[in-house]
């Protein structure tokens, strides 16, 4: 891709993060941005940053991602997913447009109707609110995921955009949880879920062809010396060189170990983990991945430290205590963080790539390159 196509991707990063980041520290007591510009630009961006990586903030970080990508902005936008112009054709040219067609889990009928469009909307609308801290932390969460159901029972697809696996799962532990701490603990080990069973998914023969089709089309690697390194013999065998192979396994290791680390009772070594994840997804997107998962990405680096780092001590030892205090917590996160995964890699076919994490193992069945 031209080098311009990558522009809209920074552009809609900054403005993803500044949103996000302004929106999040708003859910904090503190001097505003204004206030904040006669000491200094760069101390005024510090003290938001601060108060934006609060625990109490993440759940509006959550709810403003996930109304991000519910409405077409995020992942599968934009040139890299052969939108052109529009870059962002989902909310505006179908899912709030009746008539489209729409696809059920269940049951029949592809046509959407008004009926549908609303429920669309009022989901978009409720993690809005949610995302603002207007309402009650637990009922506003509640409501979302009530809604966000509810789409997944008409139209599958706009149910999986706003990406449940990861952020509906949060506002549902939010809704569930009787206190911060239990909520709290509940992220962390969704976030941990997503980061194993990503590097789960790495665990195939195809990953290393990954790593070759990412670096191949990365803006970063601009010589041909360097991307045919990728390679065997290009161009009569393109199958992944060992550097390749070591990258992919480098990556692996990565995804595995380093959240596992983020568990330490070590100060320095839960530091160290979050340096190595901050890296590794700043890695990826600077590399600009085909299904633009810039913002996903960020909201994870912001959860290593808003979640790990700023709430360290909530570590192992309280996830026993979670699940005496609270049973539908702790078998909803089995559920979803556990058994849903498993069953999506046994049954890919019966089981979206997203439900069941496996980010880089195929969109549903299989994959071939």
């Amino acid at each position: 891709m031209p080098l311009a196509g990558y522009v809209v991707y920074i552009v809609k990063l900054l403005l993803f993060t500044a949103a996000a980041l302004l929106v999040c520290s708003a859910q904090t007591t503190g001097d505003n941005f204004a206030g904040g510009v006669a000491d200094g630009w760069m101390a005024a961006i510090a003290r938001h940053v601060e108060r934006a990586l609060a625990p109490a903030a993440y759940r509006s970080l959550v709810a403003f991602a996930a109304c991000f990508e519910l409405m077409g902005f995020g992942c599968g936008s934009g040139p890299l997913t052969g939108h052109y112009l529009p870059a962002f054709t989902a909310p505006l040219w179908h899912w709030l447009t009746p008539g489209t067609v729409r696809l059920p889990p269940f049951g029949r009928g592809a046509t959407r109707t008004s009926g549908h469009v609303l429920l669309y909307a009022a989901s978009c609308g409720a993690l809005a609110v949610a995302a603002a801290g207007v309402a009650p932390e637990r009922a506003s969460a509640a409501v979302c995921v009530a809604l966000l159901a509810a789409v997944g029972l008409v139209d599958l697809p706009a149910f999986l955009a706003a990406r449940p696996e990861h952020y509906g799962t949060v506002l549902l532990c939010v809704a569930l949880a009787d206190d911060d701490e239990a909520w709290l603990l509940g992220a962390k080990v969704v976030t941990t879920a997503l980061w194993l069973w990503a590097g789960v998914a790495k665990l195939n023969l195809h990953f290393p062809s990954v790593v070759c089709a990412m670096l191949s089309n990365s803006p970063l690697v601009r010589s041909a010396a360097l991307r045919r390194m990728l390679y065997i013999a290009p161009p009569q065998d393109l199958r992944p060189s060992a550097i390749a192979r070591l990258l992919a396994h480098a990556g692996i290791v990565a995804e595995v170990a380093l959240p596992l680390a983020l568990w330490s009772p070590a100060e320095g070594v839960r530091q160290a983990a979050a340096c190595g994840l901050t890296a590794f997804h700043l890695w990826i997107i600077a590399n600009a991945p085909m299904g633009a998962p810039n913002e996903w990405n960020v909201v994870m680096i912001a959860s290593v430290w808003s979640l790990f780092m700023r709430s360290g001590n909530l570590g192992v030892t309280q996830l026993g205590t979670l699940a005496r205090a609270n049973a539908m917590l702790a078998g909803v996160l089995v559920l979803l963080c556990v058994f849903m995964p498993l069953f999506g890699n046994l049954f890919p076919s019966h089981c979206s790539f997203l439900l069941s994490m496996r980010y880089y193992a195929g969109n549903w069945p299989y994959s071939a390159w």
